[in-house]
């Protein structure tokens, strides 16, 4: 049996997510595929939590890397859900039930092998398409309407478990600063979520938020929003789009909502960014060949 997991791009909710605030999650169409007639000698950390002693199938994740670097599109939980998937079509189609149970093993996985985390990405491998996002909920399922974004690579990656930490440290010196810009960005990001369940453009609601994001990196005394990304989402405002960080920011992707302009991407090249050929994932795990 073969099954196959998709990345994800987060599109708001990042750190305040772990607060309980709701966040945005795409699921895209890099693909990490396991193969349960293959055993993996040395399987992932997040595998290995999840499988304990029993036998872990090989899985792919080579869509998930460009010239040996990671993309940041979120390979460990797709790598994750898609050998727990492989494992679960040998034992019954991929229902409600089997997705939930996935869910709640990978997640735990996740967290024990990452030291926390709030399951987005996993909740977007399992599930595909839009959802929206709580730690205290099930995860829902969005309306995927058509909407115009591209994706640029930075060609650096980033290290979410870092920045994480320096995010702790900040709410630990100053509570009532790191209140203030979370809550900046929980409003900015429910405001993207409201638009996007109702079809609306979504440009002036994600510029919103990503100001949020930088102002929060900036008090964090974080470079959330790196200076080569400052200098795009400039360039995307003077042109009626937006472009913000994926996820935690930091290096690795972001992403231009509306559609770029031929001097767009030649600054982004100028930059080092590189446009990386990415769509939505309607389905979550699934069977690719029995």
């Amino acid at each position: 049996m073969r099954a196959r997991a998709p990345g994800k791009l987060v599109v708001t909710g990042a750190y305040v997510v772990l607060d309980g605030a709701d966040a945005l999650v795409l699921a895209v169409d890099r693909y990490a595929e396991a193969d349960a007639r293959v055993r993996d000698p040395s399987p992932s950390r997040e595998v290995r939590a999840a499988f304990g002693d029993r036998p872990a199938p090989r899985v792919d994740v080579r869509a998930f890397y460009t010239e040996g670097r990671k993309l940041g599109l979120g390979s460990s939980a797709a790598q994750l859900v898609a050998a727990l998937g492989a494992e679960a079509v040998a034992k019954g189609p991929l229902d409600d039930e089997a997705r939930r149970e996935i869910l709640v093993a990978a997640t735990a996985a996740h967290q024990a092998a990452q030291g926390g985390g709030s399951g987005i990405d996993v909740a977007a491998s399992v599930y595909g398409g839009a959802l929206s996002f709580n730690v205290g909920r099930a995860p829902q399922q969005l309306p995927l309407h058509p909407f115009p974004f591209s994706v640029f690579f930075s060609g650096q990656s980033a290290r979410t478990s870092d920045f994480l930490a320096r995010v702790r440290a900040f709410r630990g010196r100053d509570a009532a600063g790191y209140a203030r810009h979370a809550s900046l960005i929980t409003a900015a990001s429910e405001q993207v979520l409201a638009d996007f369940a109702a079809a609306k453009n979504l440009v002036p609601a994600v510029r919103a938020y990503g100001r949020a994001l930088a102002a929060f990196g900036q008090g964090a005394d974080i470079p959330i929003v790196p200076e080569a990304f400052a200098t795009l989402s400039r360039a995307a405002d003077a042109e009626d789009g937006a472009f913000v960080v994926a996820g935690a920011g930091g290096g690795d992707v972001g992403i231009f909502y509306g559609t770029p302009s031929a001097a767009f991407g030649q600054e982004a090249a100028r930059l080092g960014f590189s446009p990386l050929n990415i769509g939505p994932a309607k389905a979550g795990v699934e069977l690719v060949e029995s």
